[in-house]
């Protein structure tokens, strides 16, 4: 009875062998294809660092990938083939320069395909984020690097310099300027380079760039494009004296119009001349937000 139960425990009908086999094939193929991957498609590539690289030249490891094998007969030969310093722009040198140097070829071709995409050694001490140069070799050829597109650079540097100089130094200043330096701003045409004059005249000055946004017709858009163009360089601006002015010249201040200005005069009559500033803040109409424009403009 025991023999039966076993022979009947280890017995596989056709169906289940079939099964067997089949899986036994496919788990034989999995194994080969591995083997003829790794055989002929492994990859031996080698990433070499070059910091500061521009990102569109780069991967996202900041590394450029070695594409072409260097056999061990290419590096027994660089190896002992004696280094020859001289002076080298290596943004300009040769694959053969790099070699007589005695960087691997491998790694001179890399480095061309660097600076062929757009990448630059800016000083010598990038030599030293080189892997494929070893540290002694860059330090032994630093002080061999001449890198004549330094001096352009500082020369484009100084440039940009004195441009920005220029251009700071052509403010305009928009209490002094007339009508045809302001239609040289962007936006601002005849009738918006009046207006800004007149309404200027009215204030006896601007003291802040914020009082353009009450200029009628200047857009918030313009403005945000003059902004970098336009200075308040004088401050000298016309001022009312309060104990002497009259209806006239108070009213036709825009901070102050007709109510404001014969409240003053009625505080004046009833209290005598106004020995500062500040004691118009006494007058009811007259609230804070009134006065920290208004002061700019009077005097006692």
């Amino acid at each position: 009875m025991e023999n039966e139960q076993d022979h009947a425990f280890f017995y596989f009908t056709k169906k289940e062998r079939k099964g067997i086999v089949i899986i036994l094939f496919f788990n034989a193929l999995i194994l080969a294809c591995s083997l003829l991957y790794e055989y002929y498609f492994a990859d031996s590539t080698i990433p070499i660092t070059i910091e500061k690289a521009d990102s569109a030249i780069v991967d996202s490891n900041s590394s450029v990938l070695f594409d072409e094998k260097l056999s061990k007969n290419e590096i027994f030969q660089n190896e002992n083939k004696k280094t020859q310093l001289f002076e080298f722009d290596p943004n300009l040198i040769s694959i053969e320069n790099w070699m007589q140097l005695g960087v691997t070829k491998k790694t001179a071709v890399t480095i061309q395909k660097y600076i062929s995409k757009g990448g630059k050694f800016r000083e010598p001490q990038d030599l030293k984020k080189i892997w494929g140069i070893p540290d002694d070799l860059a330090y032994q050829l630093m002080p061999y690097v001449k890198i004549k597109e330094a001096k352009t650079f500082l020369a484009n540097s100084q440039f940009k310099q004195n441009q920005k100089q220029k251009s700071l130094a052509e403010l305009i200043d928009i209490n002094q300027a007339d009508s045809t330096a302001l239609e040289k701003l962007p936006g601002i045409g005849p009738k918006l380079s009046q207006r800004i004059i007149s309404y200027r005249e009215k204030l006896g000055g601007f003291y802040s760039m914020d009082q353009l946004h009450e200029v009628w017709g200047l857009q918030d858009s313009v403005l945000q494009k003059i902004s970098n163009k336009i200075e308040i360089k004088s401050k000298d601006l016309r001022k009312i004296n309060i104990n002497l002015a009259d209806l006239n010249q108070l009213k036709s201040h825009p901070y102050i119009g007709y109510k404001i200005a014969i409240a003053i005069l009625n505080y004046r009559n009833q209290h005598g001349s106004f020995q500062n500033i500040e004691e118009i803040q006494k007058i009811v109409l007259i609230d804070e937000k009134i006065y920290s424009k208004i002061v700019h403009y009077l005097v006692t």
